[in-house]
């Protein structure tokens, strides 16, 4: 596992968990849970039952598009673009924030001076699907509620819109539901100042949008839940 970085293990553990492998908490990191996990596959497969996690061990984790139950395994479209920039700032990455913004969609202005989550998921749906039409002001985040089809609740790798107040909301990609505590985690930008992942109660939430060519698409949660955020974490 000392070979992967962090999101690498991330989806390793999100495999494994809709493999019926459980790895324990879905976080990027090490330990004996997901090394127990790692092995259980690899004995499955019949490979060597260690826990390194290797290019055949890879390929035979991956080459399965859905489980038994037909969740599907990998990543969710809406998510891919937010992912593959975990981690930027709009303090330390502002030029890449801007570059990106600027290459879908409006550009709002510079994301330390205003928020952002809304010309993120934007850029988002805008580089995955294209054709599907984005509200006409994607800054403002309650407008999202109108995009694509109701998904129906929480769905992994949905749109979650946030109603803070009757000017104020956020948007963000939903990554975990845990139906026991209400905590939505959401993968979005400007959560904290930066894209990743944040977790709010799901009695914030107004709507749960997905573009019509994912609608009764089931994928397996990607992240942990969070401690509860609020508006300020989104500010």
């Amino acid at each position: 596992m000392r070979n992967l970085s962090t999101e690498q293990l991330r989806r390793v553990q999100v495999r494994l968990k809709a493999l019926g492998f459980d790895p324990g908490s879905i976080d990027g990191l090490p330990g004996p849970k997901t090394s127990a996990a790692i092995i259980a596959f690899k004995k499955s497969v019949n490979l060597n039952p260690r826990d390194k996690v290797g290019p055949i061990t890879l390929r035979m984790l991956f080459e399965v598009k859905t489980n038994a139950k037909g969740v599907e395994l990998d990543i969710p479209p809406l998510a891919r673009p937010l992912i593959q920039r975990l981690g930027w700032h709009e303090g330390r990455n502002t030029l890449d924030l801007m570059r990106w913004f600027r290459a879908f969609g409006k550009v709002l202005g510079n994301p330390k001076q205003l928020p952002w989550c809304g010309e993120g998921a934007e850029n988002a749906a805008l580089e995955m699907f294209p054709s599907v039409p984005v509200p006409s002001n994607p800054f403002f985040a309650q407008d999202w509620r109108f995009y694509g089809v109701d998904a129906g609740g929480p769905l992994i790798g949905s749109f979650g819109v946030i109603r803070w107040s009757a000017k104020a909301g956020h948007i963000g990609v939903v990554a975990n539901y845990d139906r026991k505590t209400g905590m939505v985690t959401l993968l979005g930008c400007n959560q904290k100042n930066r894209i990743g992942y944040d977790s709010f109660h799901i009695r914030h939430f107004i709507a749960f949008r997905v573009p019509p060519s994912e609608e009764g698409k089931i994928y397996a949660p990607f992240a942990g839940t969070r401690p509860s955020s609020g508006y300020g974490a989104t500010r």
